[in-house]
């Protein structure tokens, strides 16, 4: 299951929309994730494209966050259309201080340094880096970070790479249906197909699967 935590600021250069700075964790993958982008009040089509196509099953907020978005119903209502548990937190939680807050880079291999710079360099650092302080503090990461294994590799995730997809059309073009697990092999059942990924779905191994099930929910714009 990804978990998400996320932060909303008003742009103050365009009063009419948010900037949101989100991270995620994907345990099964072993990992760590952020990503930065600017949303319509009263729709949040961004959001719900970066919820389904990361499979996130619990988003993380600040409480304040209610007062950010002007008591827009709609941010609920994305969230829970995409089948995502929302929980709120105390806004200490999402604190960033650079002397005192828990640094990224002590949770993901050295081999990542250069994503680590390209966070930096983002004009919305402040904003994901107390994202990632509330992930972090709700999932008790630092705690674990000191064992070798539990390093996770860090991806910045663009929404510019992908075709943008809502809720609607996952369901219109019944791409995922309530799959039933053949409990016997932990295997989804093939005996009868009630989905797009069923279809598809030739893989032999569940990591092979999930990589599928990524795939469509990410379609490429570049052929």
């Amino acid at each position: 299951s990804v978990v998400m935590a996320l932060k909303v600021e008003v742009n103050t250069k365009n009063g009419d929309t948010f900037n949101i700075g989100c991270s995620f964790i994907n345990q099964t993958s072993n990992l760590l994730g952020y990503s930065a982008f600017e949303d319509l009040p009263h729709f949040f089509n961004n959001l719900e494209t970066v919820l389904i196509q990361l499979g996130v099953k619990e988003l993380i907020v600040p409480q304040n966050i209610y007062a950010i978005i002007q008591n827009d119903d709609t941010f609920t209502q994305v969230v829970d259309n995409c089948n995502c548990l929302l929980s709120p937190k105390g806004k200490n939680m999402f604190e960033f201080n650079d002397s005192t807050s828990i640094p990224v880079s002590s949770l993901v291999t050295e081999e990542d340094n250069d994503v680590l710079l390209q966070l930096a360099k983002s004009p919305h650092s402040s904003l994901i880096n107390s994202s990632f302080q509330g992930l972090i503090n709700y999932l008790g990461l630092a705690m674990s970070s000191s064992s070798s294994y539990k390093k996770y590799d860090l991806v910045e995730y663009s929404l510019s790479q992908f075709m943008k997809m809502d809720q609607s059309t996952v369901t219109s073009l019944n791409m995922f249906s309530d799959d039933l697990l053949d409990d016997s092999n932990n295997q989804i059942s093939q005996s009868m197909v009630t989905s797009l990924y069923q279809l598809l779905n030739k893989t032999t191994t569940l990591q092979g699967s999930r990589v599928l099930k990524t795939w469509m929910k990410q379609p490429l714009l570049n052929k």
